[in-house]
């Protein structure tokens, strides 16, 4: 009977261990130890990262690793696999990780929809999309509305990443903004209730000042999974935040001062929210 005892123990401990804090929750730590990246650094560190006569990752290798970090943040911000998800994708990368992300939360049994608000102009982004229909994830391009974005548990914000910028270059605060159609996906975004889960920093924030944007407009977001490092404009965050994407080799870490901590075989995310 001890034995028997002494084995269910360890099965419940081992349990809560991969499905508590190492596994889909992900292994909490201060962010106040991990460099935070401007965006001029942060794009240094991607063409490293993808020089061919250097590191040498494809583009579509590290947005396959993303994508799945992303969709296991997710999880972990909700705290149980959501049953209606909606990833709004922009014409980027970071709507290429959010249609990856998609895709692994499909597996994992969400009832998952992408919109993609313009046709994908880039071979790789279009490849995504066809790999999410051959898996019967509806693709849809027109944005929806405020109600019916208000039908999903959780968006998945991949509209703008690092690479961001104003369409004034940023130069008059007073005048910055968003082209359309995205202007108009921010401020439904911004009026739905739904809980929403932004890639990498959210849409419409300056990626070193973070929120700038007029209110309407001004997406506030309950959880953010920030990829390879966070970038400035998330500094102050008070949601929840997670990192993931971990393919820096270690001379680029220590290059870059990314202070990064090893990550367990078990997750593939941290939880580096500043309330912890």
């Amino acid at each position: 009977q001890e034995m028997r005892f002494g084995l269910f123990w360890k099965q419940w401990r081992n349990s809560w261990t991969i499905l508590g804090k190492e596994g889909f929750c992900g292994r909490a730590m201060s962010s106040q130890s991990i460099k935070y990246l401007g965006q001029s650094e942060a794009q240094r560190l991607d063409d490293e990262l993808m020089d061919k006569d250097g590191i040498g990752y494809t583009l579509e290798q590290l947005m396959e690793l993303a994508g799945q970090a992303v969709a296991h943040a997710v999880v972990a911000m909700a705290g149980r696999c959501p049953k209606r998800v909606l990833c709004l994708s922009g014409p980027g990368n970071n709507g290429g990780d959010g249609i990856v992300a998609a895709r692994h939360l499909h597996h994992f049994g969400s009832n998952v929809s992408v919109c993609v608000l313009k046709p994908p102009r880039h071979p790789h982004i279009q490849l995504l999309v066809r790999q999410c229909e051959a898996h019967g994830i509806p693709i849809q391009h027109e944005l929806p509305s405020v109600a019916e974005l208000n039908e999903y548990d959780v968006i998945c914000d991949g509209l703008f990443g690092f690479g961001f910028k104003f369409p004034d270059g940023g130069g008059d605060p007073t005048a910055r903004d968003v082209r359309e159609p995205y202007r108009t996906a921010l401020e439904r975004l911004v009026e739905a209730e739904a809980t929403v889960y932004s890639i990498d920093i959210p849409s419409g924030w300056d990626v070193e000042q973070g929120p700038v944007l007029p209110s309407a407009v001004c997406l506030q977001p309950a959880g953010v999974i920030s990829l390879t490092a966070p970038k400035l404009g998330m500094k102050g965050f008070e949601g929840l935040h997670y990192l993931g994407g971990f393919f820096t080799p270690g001379k680029l870490q220590e290059k870059y001062s990314l202070n990064i901590p090893q990550v367990s075989p078990n997750t593939l995310i941290l939880n580096i929210s500043s309330r912890l």
